[in-house]
Formats: structure tokens, C-alpha cells, sequence
């Protein structure tokens, strides 16, 4: 009677603390399903335990009694309540389950979200907000000094994925006058690379993806959203749901989660687009603002367009197109250099037996200046580009037919094209094909991916005095299907942490990998917008932006003001 007292007790413990919405419950040695949604997937995030052993006589049998409670990342508890006479084994065997399940759950942390208030009472108080990617070990809000000098850190307990809040007194923070901070999270390390997505998830499969772009600027409000472009509309695809896709652009948040409603991407309300595969074609974001540009290659007026991210929104029409390369002629692929200047390959010339392919940087007034033009250096407009860092660029293109060995990959550095693979070449373990000519380059941690033989192929990259590159095999993707390895790779991107986000249309699928890691440890700073003020003749706290200063919410004594240019106002405008 006491043992099944204790254990209801403690089931409703378990309820109460993890907030779940099913109970999956079990019997002996056995464990039944009653929602039988939960998938792979949906792997555990967290789990509480509670087992109670009993003794008998040590000449006697070991009779081992379990009760487990294990918390899904949809708020969903297996339980399960074992007995029996040899249940250490099991017992042992169900934690090595759980264990190797768990490993699809592992992703780099790092911090989103990341915002401001102060509320001044009695105690001058500053709330810091924050979204986690992942569970963390350790955190601290990290506080830096007007010339950017480290001040001093606070650590901060039990960072869970998710949002957390951190509540400061003024005394608490380090430093004095104008400060800034950001938000240092580290996790356990991550052994090899995983995939952190779902096939079984609908809104991972995209009809006919072309192209997807990560916002990696902290200073964007739209920090850490993925941007996936689907440009023709679906028909005959691999299930009901991308048979009925629109066309547009999708975004999700750093989470996984879908902000579109499912199944309709965001077009233009007064800009025409076509239903082609190259309406949408390549995608990037600008880097200084969060713009989304993308190249339109399906019909002239060929060039590369941009669009606020504001707009891509449910409540906003996406009214607001702008051409960035009017004076270029064939924009067939972009990027953002490590300066945040766009970075255009266009297909400038026609001739009998050759073409002209150049790269350009398109300047902040417009100004186009052409830093590399060679004739025949490419065969097909169906290429992709990205940034080195270092001043250089890689550049990928298309065979012009299938298993046709002129597809190839090359660096381009201070001395024009200094690497160059051609496609199925046995060198560096490079994939066996380059189809539809996709690659990434992770700037902050020189990381080179590269699409090709139905998966990515990822290289360690360093450059000699002479800006070329030297080359070493990392890691691989698993194959998006080992029957069928030359399914396509229609696009590449990185998070800020360094994950990585693949799409291919062969299969329909949106992928995220977790990318291996000894270092799972990652600082966010927050916009430079969310200034905090310690010291002077005040003793409030306070927050400042600009010059001009936009207003903040403040709460004293439990009525809520307005601070703007360093005065407080009340809720019909009087000064304070």
C-alpha cells in the first residue's frame, strides 16, 4: 500500500513538473503506447526518475522495482513501471536505448531572441531575455565596456531550450557608464554529425527547393531565421502534401519552427514571378540588414532582387521588390563577402563555341565593379558562389548533361582561378558528381561544404601567403537515399553556431545537421541597440540605443512608463 502511495505521489510529481499533455503508461516488464505520434524524432530533452529498490533477504532474490517518467520534446512522458527478478539488465539496456536515442537530439547551443527591459522600484532591476537551441551546461551574460574591453561575466543557472529570463540588480551587473552584453552558452560536445530534422514531419519537405539562406546577424531583428525558396508549384511529388505546395518563400525560426502557414510560401503582391524552377533561384541574406535577395533567372528582366524581411510576414504583404543589379545582364547566383558587400556571378556573353562568366561586387550607391572576367572558365549559368573570407571566392557549376565531366569546382584568389576539380576526379575524397552545382563556405570557421553524389562533403580549409587554398576532408552527410546517390543538393547554408541546413529537392527534403564539435560553446552579443547604463548621478538603470533613442517600456512602482532620450513619460505622455 505504502510502495503504490508513494509511486502515485510521485507520478504526480512528475505531471505537475514536466507539464506533460499524454501520459503513455505501462505494466509489468512491458510498456503500451496510447498516443502513437511520438516518433524518433522527437527524441528526449529531459528525463526524471524514480526507483525505489527493495531488499530482501541478501540469500534471497533481488526483486528491483522501476518507475520512470520521461519528458519528450512535445511535452509527452513514456511511463513505465518495472518489476521483476532480474531487472537490473533491463533496466541497464533501457538506458543505453535512451542514451543512443538521444544522440539525435544533440545540436550546437547558442542564443536567439535576445532582448532588454528594465523595471525601476525600489531596486533598480534589468530583465534579460534569451531563446537557447539547446539545453545548456553552463551560461553567463557576458558585459563589455564602450570600447568593447570584457568588464566581468554573471553566470546564469539552468539555461533550457527555449526562453529563458535572467532578473538582475543593478549592483549585480559588472562594470560602470555604458555597457553592452551577450549571452555565452556552452553544451556537451557533439561526437559526429546528426541529423536533427524529421522525414515524418510534413513542413520538412519542400516540392521543388531551390536555394536556402541563413540571417547570421546578430543585429537583425530577424536573427537566426532560415529562408528556404521553393519556386514552382507542386505537382505529381512524393506525397499529398508537396503535390499541393505553393510556391514562394518559406522561413522558420532557429527551432525548426515553420512561420508560413504550411504549404504556402511567401510571393510578391505586385512583381512577377514565374512558375519555373529559376524564378527563385539562388538565395542570400545581406548580412548589414537582414534583406532576403534572391536571383531571378526565369524570364527577363533577368537580375538579382531584394526584399525586406519585415515582409515576409503572415500580416505583411510582400509588396516591397527591389532590383539590386539593373545595369548587370545574367545574375545566375549571389552571395555576401565577409564585408557584407553583394557578390554577383553573371553570365555576360554569349558566343558560337564559348561564353563569358564575371563576378562582381555591387557597392552600397548601386556601383557595380567587375573583379574577375575570364572567357570559358564556366560551361552553364547553373553554378553557385560564396564568399572565402580571405578576399577570394568558390564557385561550383553544372555539368552540361549528366555524368558529363565538366562540371567542376574552383577557387578564385588574388591570381585568378588557383584550385580547380573537375567533376568525378579522385581527389580529396570530393563527391563523385557536382549535380546542380551547390556549396557553402563557413567564413568563421573556414569550413568549405559541397554538394554532390546524393549528400554534402565538408572540407577544413586554410590558404597559403598567396590567398590559395589548402584542403582536408572533414566529415560527410549521410546519403539522403543509398540507393540513389546522384540525387540532387539544391541548397547549403550555416547557422551562427556553425550547423548546417541542406536542401534537396530529389527527395523533397528540408535537412539540419548538427555538425561534430569538441567546443559546443557559443557567445551571442546582443544588439549593439540594448545599451545598459550603470553609474552617473542616477541610480536607476537604464537603456539606450542611438542618439535618438528609441523608447522602452520601464515598470515603477507598478506603473508602466516610457523612457525616451533618457526622460520617463506616463501612458497619456506626461513627464515624469
Amino acid at each position: 500500500m505504502i510502495y503504490r502511495l508513494f509511486s502515485i505521489l510521485n507520478y504526480a510529481f512528475a505531471k505537475l513538473y514536466f507539464k506533460f499533455q499524454w501520459l503513455i503508461s505501462g505494466k509489468k516488464q512491458s510498456f503500451f503506447f496510447r498516443n502513437n505520434v511520438i516518433r524518433i524524432g522527437e527524441i528526449i530533452t529531459k528525463f526524471y526518475f524514480f526507483f525505489r529498490k527493495r531488499l530482501q533477504d541478501s540469500k534471497k532474490n533481488t526483486t528491483f522495482a522501476a518507475d520512470l517518467w520521461i519528458l519528450t520534446n512535445k511535452n509527452t512522458i513514456f511511463y513505465i513501471n518495472l518489476k521483476s527478478e532480474n531487472m537490473k539488465r533491463i533496466f541497464i539496456s533501457f538506458l543505453a536505448v535512451i542514451a543512443m536515442v538521444g544522440m539525435a537530439n544533440a545540436q550546437r547551443v547558442w542564443a536567439y531572441n535576445l532582448d532588454l527591459e528594465e523595471s525601476v522600484g525600489g531596486l533598480s532591476m534589468c530583465k534579460f531575455t534569451f531563446v537557447a537551441t539547446a539545453n545548456a551546461t553552463t551560461a553567463n551574460l557576458v558585459f563589455f565596456n564602450a570600447d568593447g574591453v570584457e568588464v566581468g561575466k554573471v553566470a546564469v543557472e539552468n539555461v533550457v531550450k527555449g526562453e529563458n529570463v535572467v532578473e538582475l540588480n543593478l549592483d549585480a551587473i559588472p562594470g560602470q557608464g555604458a555597457l553592452n552584453w551577450a549571452v555565452e552558452l556552452a553544451a556537451e560536445p557533439i561526437a559526429e554529425i546528426t541529423e536533427l530534422t524529421d522525414e515524418s514531419v510534413d513542413v520538412f519537405h519542400f516540392y521543388l527547393s531551390q536555394g536556402v539562406a541563413i540571417n547570421n546577424s546578430p543585429e537583425s531583428a530577424h536573427f537566426g531565421k532560415i529562408y528556404v525558396a521553393n519556386p514552382q508549384v507542386g505537382a505529381d511529388g512524393l506525397s499529398d502534401y508537396t503535390s499541393n505546395q505553393e510556391r514562394g518563400i518559406y522561413v522558420f525560426d532557429p527551432l525548426l519552427n515553420l512561420e508560413n502557414e504550411p504549404g504556402y510560401g511567401y510571393l510578391p503582391f505586385e512583381f512577377s514571378l514565374g512558375n519555373s524552377w529559376d524564378a527563385i533561384h539562388r538565395i542570400a541574406v545581406d548580412p548589414k540588414d537582414g534583406t532576403v535577395a534572391f536571383a531571378k533567372w526565369d524570364k527577363e528582366p533577368f537580375s538579382i532582387y531584394a526584399v525586406s524581411p519585415d515582409s515576409l510576414s503572415p500580416d505583411v504583404w510582400w509588396d516591397n521588390v527591389v532590383d539590386l543589379t539593373p545595369e548587370l545582364n545574367q545574375p545566375v547566383s549571389l552571395c555576401y563577402d565577409k564585408e557584407g558587400t553583394l557578390c554577383v556571378l553573371c553570365y555576360d556573353a554569349k558566343g558560337e563555341t564559348s561564353s563569358i562568366y564575371s563576378i562582381y561586387k555591387v557597392h552600397a550607391d548601386g556601383t557595380t565593379e567587375a573583379v574577375f572576367t575570364e572567357e570559358g572558365w564556366m560551361v552553364t549559368g547553373r553554378a553557385d558562389i560564396a564568399a572565402d573570407g580571405q578576399g577570394g571566392y568558390w564557385v561550383v557549376t553544372k555539368a552540361t548533361a549528366n555524368n558529363d565531366p565538366t562540371a567542376k569546382l574552383m577557387h578564385i584568389g588574388q591570381n585568378g582561378i588557383d584550385f580547380e576539380v573537375l567533376n568525378g576526379a579522385d581527389t580529396l575524397g570530393m563527391p563523385e558528381n557536382f549535380n546542380r552545382a551547390q556549396l557553402a563556405y563557413d567564413m568563421k570557421r573556414d569550413i568549405l561544404a559541397i554538394g554532390g553524389g546524393g549528400k554534402v562533403t565538408l572540407y577544413n580549409v586554410a590558404y597559403d601567403e598567396n590567398g590559395a587554398p589548402l584542403m582536408e576532408k572533414w566529415t560527410e552527410t549521410p546519403m539522403f537515399d543509398p540507393a540513389k546517390p546522384a540525387w540532387n543538393t539544391d541548397g547549403i547554408a550555416f547557422d551562427y553556431a556553425g550547423d548546417m541546413v541542406v536542401m534537396s529537392a530529389s527527395n523533397e527534403r528540408f535537412y539540419k545537421f548538427a555538425m561534430p564539435t569538441d567546443n559546443n560553446t557559443c557567445t551571442t552579443p546582443a544588439p549593439k541597440t540594448q545599451l545598459v547604463y550603470k553609474g552617473g548621478d542616477e541610480t536607476a538603470l537604464q537603456t539606450t540605443t542611438t542618439v535618438e533613442q528609441t523608447a522602452r517600456k520601464v515598470i515603477i512602482d507598478g506603473q508602466l512608463y516610457i523612457r525616451r532620450a533618457g526622460k520617463l513619460y506616463n501612458a497619456i505622455g506626461q513627464q515624469r
